[in-house]
C-alpha cells in the first residue's frame, strides 16, 4: 500500500515573513468632532457600511465606548481609527446611548463596504 502522506499544508502561521497585513474594515460611519460630552455622535451611517447592514447604529446614536474603551476626549482621528477598524469579520461591541436617552450595547461586525 501506499501510505498517506503527512500534510504540511494549512500555513495558518503569520510568521514576521508575512508583509501583507489583514485588511482593516471600519464600521461604515462618520462621527461628529466630539463635543466634550462623552462619546462619540454619529453624523452619518454609510448605506452599505458595516453599522448599517447589522443595522446596529443611526445618526444620532452617541456611541460612548468601543470593546469596553470609552470614547472620552478623542481629538485624535487615528485614534479613533483604531478602535473603529479591525479585521473584516471581526465584532465589536459599541455601548450607544440613543437619542431617546436609551443605553444598548450594539455589535457590529465590520466587512468591507458593499460585501
Amino acid at each position: 500500500g501506499s501510505g498517506g502522506g503527512v500534510g504540511w499544508g494549512g500555513g495558518g502561521l503569520s510568521g514576521p515573513r508575512s508583509s501583507q497585513k489583514p485588511k482593516l474594515c471600519g464600521f461604515g460611519v462618520t462621527f461628529k468632532k466630539s463635543d466634550g460630552k462623552g462619546g462619540m455622535v454619529v453624523k452619518r451611517v454609510k448605506s452599505l457600511g458595516s453599522a448599517a447592514t447589522s443595522n446596529a447604529l443611526r445618526a444620532g446614536d452617541r456611541v460612548l465606548s468601543i470593546d469596553s474603551t470609552p470614547l472620552e476626549d478623542i481629538a485624535d482621528a487615528m485614534h479613533l481609527a483604531r478602535l473603529t477598524h479591525g479585521e473584516a469579520g471581526s465584532a465589536a461591541v459599541l455601548k450607544v446611548l440613543r437619542p431617546s436617552g436609551e443605553q444598548e450595547d450594539v455589535v457590529v461586525i465590520r466587512h468591507p463596504a458593499g460585501v
